[in-house]
C-alpha cells in the first residue's frame, strides 16, 4: 500500500544460514502521503515486519516510547500475497 515495486520486505536467515528474501510484488498506491506508525510494547508480529520495512524503505516515521520496545517475538509466519 504504501511502498514502491521491488523493494525490500524482510528476509530470513535460517539456523543453516540460508537467506529468504520477500519483496513487495505491486507498486504502493499511496507513495506520496506522510505516514506515522504508533509502536509500543504490544506492537507483535506482523506489525514489527510492516513497521520495519517502512521504516528501512524511508517510508514512514515510527513514533513510541523510548524506553518501551515492541514485543519482539521472534519468530517468523509464512508470508503470503495479497490476491
Amino acid at each position: 500500500l504504501f511502498l514502491p515495486q521491488d523493494v525490500p520486505v524482510v528476509y530470513v536467515v535460517n539456523k543453516n544460514g540460508m537467506v529468504d528474501a520477500s519483496t513487495t510484488y505491486a507498486p504502493g498506491m499511496d507513495l506520496d502521503d506522510p505516514v506515522v506508525v504508533f509502536v509500543n510494547g504490544n506492537t507483535a508480529s506482523a506489525a514489527e515486519v510492516m513497521t520495519a520495512a517502512l521504516k528501512e524503505n524511508g517510508r514512514a516515521v515510527i513514533v513510541g516510547d523510548d524506553a518501551e520496545r515492541t514485543f519482539g517475538k521472534g519468530v517468523v509466519q509464512t508470508i503470503r500475497g495479497l490476491t
